[in-house]
């Protein structure tokens, strides 16, 4: 992954390139071009050209990278001047360092087309929702006959650990009880073992809400950071006042929704002890209820067809590609690990392959998605690094491999 290098590193390797001479770098339409920094002057670097550069003009951007011992490094450049052996451009604000080998982003280059089509079972529901999926897939089995039986089957079971339970499955985002708003905000376990100790400190497995994830819950909710720890001890308080010994909430999650919650708490000591083996089986219970809500329907009001992505592609390379598109009800379906069927159509050949999503982010306006081509057959690979690099496809080819989806 990329990493930004900080503002003295950054001065320093621009002298570099000056002192040292180091050939940057520069892809557009399938040509390579070479150009070493000859001048640094205020916020402006001078870059000397062997030959003319088609279609660079002043107010565009150029995605330049260069290698410096051993390492890869690159930036866009801001071009305010072009002459027939020389560029001028701003210097840039951010500098990276790549510490992944994958390649060169460029724009699409002429005579190729990209078509994304999103075939998951998607779907817009009126439930909390989690800022990433927990699964992009649909429950493939159904683990009971009914929801209602396996609910029962739940309830036998738990009562060997708990005196009560209370499953509760969402009608909608208006969720009143603070336990539940927890849940559905991070998508954890509120587990309190015992009502005299309270909430973990840390979780290794990073399943459950600690101490930490409450006060940023209650941080967001309003609370005055001063009273984070008062707050949270009332609330451990408040359910021993109730006889409460211990209990345990965990979400039951949809795709990136929690559709609902399961809540079991002890008042006696005449239950067996609740293991770790004991929460993984009652996690997947959670899993399997909502296999059941999904194979009953519960959701299909909410359900959206696979699509094109209709979109603009801002840039690609041969490891992924970045998609920009309009924000709408379905762009909020697209989530990290989602996977899209891309269509690459230039004049020689049609590639059809697979791309897993693995950056979301947007702006008032626009949506953007980062995709990671996965199982590309090689001789496909070969044949689009020819397509939009314009070079064969061989271990030289070191000084272009740079960048992130």
């Amino acid at each position: 992954m990329a990493t930004m290098v900080k503002q003295i590193e950054r001065d320093f390797l621009i002298g570099v390139l000056l002192n040292e001479q180091i050939p940057v770098h520069y892809l557009y339409d399938r040509t390579e071009y070479r150009f070493r920094v000859s001048r640094i002057q205020g916020n402006k670097l001078y870059f000397a050209t062997a030959k003319t550069v088609e279609n660079i003009k002043p107010k565009t951007k150029m995605n330049i990278s260069f290698i410096y011992k051993n390492m890869q490094f690159s930036c866009s450049l801001l071009v305010i001047e072009v002459q027939k052996d020389y560029i001028i451009t701003i210097l840039p604000e951010v500098l990276y360092k790549n510490l992944d080998r994958v390649y060169a982003r460029i724009p699409v280059p002429e005579g190729l087309e990209v078509q994304c089509f999103y075939t998951a079972k998607q779907y817009v529901l009126p439930f909390p929702k989690l800022s990433k999926a927990a699964s992009s897939s649909v429950p493939q089995q159904k683990p009971f006959s009914s929801f209602h039986e396996g609910v029962k089957i739940l309830n036998l079971w738990i009562k060997n650990y708990f005196d009560n339970v209370d499953i509760c499955s969402f009608r909608n985002d208006n969720i009143l009880l603070t336990e539940q708003r927890i849940l559905a905000t991070s998508g954890k376990i509120l587990y309190i073992a015992s009502t005299q100790e309270g909430l973990p400190l840390t979780d290794l497995s990073g399943e459950l809400v600690t101490q930490e994830t409450f006060a940023h819950y209650l941080e967001t909710a309003g609370h005055n950071p001063a009273y984070l720890n008062k707050v949270m001890e009332e609330f451990i308080v408040s359910k021993r006042d109730k006889g409460i010994l211990s209990e345990i909430w965990v979400p039951m999650i949809f795709q990136q929704y929690v559709v609902g919650t399961i809540h079991a708490w002890k008042t006696t000591e005449s239950t067996a002890p609740f293991e770790g083996t004991d929460k993984a089986k009652l996690i997947q219970f959670s899993k399997d209820l909502v296999s059941m809500m999904y194979a009953e329907k519960y959701f299909e009001a909410g359900f959206l067809a696979g699509k094109m992505i209709i979109g603009k592609v801002v840039d690609i390379s041969v490891s992924g590609f970045r998609i920009a598109y309009p924000i709408s009800p379905f762009s909020s379906t697209l989530t990290i690990n989602g996977e899209v069927t891309v269509t690459l159509r230039s004049q020689k050949r049609t590639i059809t392959t697979m791309a897993k999503i693995v950056r979301v982010y947007q702006t008032s306006k626009v949506s953007f998605l980062g995709c990671h081509f996965v199982n590309m057959q090689l001789e496909d690979r070969r044949f689009f690094f020819e397509c939009i690099y314009g070079q064969m496809f061989t271990d030289t080819n070191d000084p272009i491999v740079t960048g992130t989806v």
